[in-house]
C-alpha cells in the first residue's frame, strides 16, 4: 500500500502539490537511474511515502519503511522485477 500524507491533508492518489496550478511540482517522482541501476524517488517537502506495507517496496528494492522529507531516496538494491523468472 502506498500512502501519501501531508501535514495539512491526506491525498490517496499521487498528484501535484497544488492541483490548481498546472506548473506545480509533483508530490513525488520515480525513475530508474541507469548509471547506478537503482530506483530513485524524488519527494516534495511535507509529504510521506509509506512503503512499510505490501510488496511495492520490494518491487522497487527499497526497505519497508516510510520515506519522509524533501530529498532524493535511492533504493538499497538492484530491482528484481522479474523475481528470478527467466
Amino acid at each position: 500500500m502506498v500512502t501519501l500524507k501531508s501535514t495539512v491533508f491526506f491525498r490517496p492518489k499521487p498528484g501535484k502539490v497544488d492541483p490548481k496550478d498546472k506548473d506545480s511540482d509533483f508530490i513525488f517522482t520515480l525513475y530508474f537511474d541507469m548509471t547506478i541501476f537503482r530506483v530513485v524517488i524524488l519527494m516534495h517537502e511535507n509529504y510521506e511515502l509509506g512503503l512499510s506495507e505490501g510488496e511495492f517496496a520490494e518491487l522497487l528494492s527499497y526497505e519497508k519503511k516510510i520515506l519522509t522529507g524533501a530529498k532524493d531516496f535511492v533504493g538499497a538494491m538492484v530491482p528484481n522485477i522479474t523475481r528470478n523468472v527467466d
